[in-house]
């Protein structure tokens, strides 16, 4: 079931093979990143409904609300390609994102507004740094295609928390 970690692309990785070849186990690169991509995802996802439910304006409700839609298509993405693949994801964030979230909770107001907006910013830009470690280091293309295929909303997402931050 799992890849040896040094297994490594062939000379022609820039084409897509065959939907035969396609199938071939991730390697440990690819298996890390769906599993940082889930866990950031589920985080992400409850952090839009905290945001929903204590943003202290309506631009931090939106936001939550985009975080929720956008995130909850993505992991069922990740989810199903993990399926295909064989991969057995996570089904809950980390013990530190776990912490994180717990954290924001005790928040209200304008503090958790900022504290939402700057939690978002970090995710989101270890997430894009992620995505294009995957891009740039996985061997499976269909886990490269989604990293690729995630990599815009979450730039997106990261432009739309620097604004609300004022960057």
């Amino acid at each position: 079931m799992q890849a040896p970690a040094s297994t490594t692309p062939p000379a022609s990785s820039s084409q897509s093979p065959p939907a035969s070849v396609s199938a071939a186990p991730p390697s440990a690169q690819d298996k890390a990143w769906m599993t940082t991509a889930k866990q950031a995802g589920l985080t992400e996802i409850e952090a839009g409904k905290l945001a929903q439910q204590q943003g202290s304006d309506n631009e931090i409700r939106q936001l939550g609300q985009m975080l929720v839609k956008d995130h909850t298509l993505a992991d069922k993405k990740l989810s199903d390609a993990a399926k295909g693949l064989n991969v057995e994801l996570p089904t809950k964030p980390s013990d530190k994102q776990v912490a994180e979230g717990r954290e924001l909770r005790k928040t209200s107001g304008r503090l958790f507004d900022r504290d939402f907006v700057a939690a978002m910013t970090k995710g989101h830009q270890e997430a894009i740094a992620a995505a294009e470690k995957e891009q740039a280091q996985g061997y499976s293309p269909p886990v490269k295609a989604l990293a690729q295929e995630m990599l815009p909303t979450l730039k997106r997402h990261l432009a739309m928390f620097q604004q609300a931050d004022g960057n």
